[in-house]
């Protein structure tokens, strides 16, 4: 079986909103469906961290943020693209 295509994935989901669905529910669906194919892509193309380094990055964010301006472990910093 063969995945749907952008427009068909597009139609299905302006079709599932209400009758009384805004333009910009619409476009919020849209977002959403594009994000995750966004999301998958990045899985296929092995642009993943794990939970922890996820954490980490997040962590030294908020640090650094407050003033603790620490380095980024290498970890993280190896991952971004």
């Amino acid at each position: 079986m063969t995945a749907p295509s952008p427009k068909q994935l597009a139609l299905q989901a302006v079709e599932q909103l209400s009758d009384d669905a805004s333009l910009e529910d619409a476009m919020e669906r849209l977002y959403v469906l594009e994000s995750i194919e966004r999301g998958r892509a990045d899985i296929a193309a092995g642009r993943v961290v794990t939970h922890d380094e996820a954490c980490g990055a997040v962590n030294w964010r908020a640090d650094r943020a407050r003033g603790d301006a620490r380095r980024l472990p290498s970890h993280v910093r190896n991952t971004r693209a």
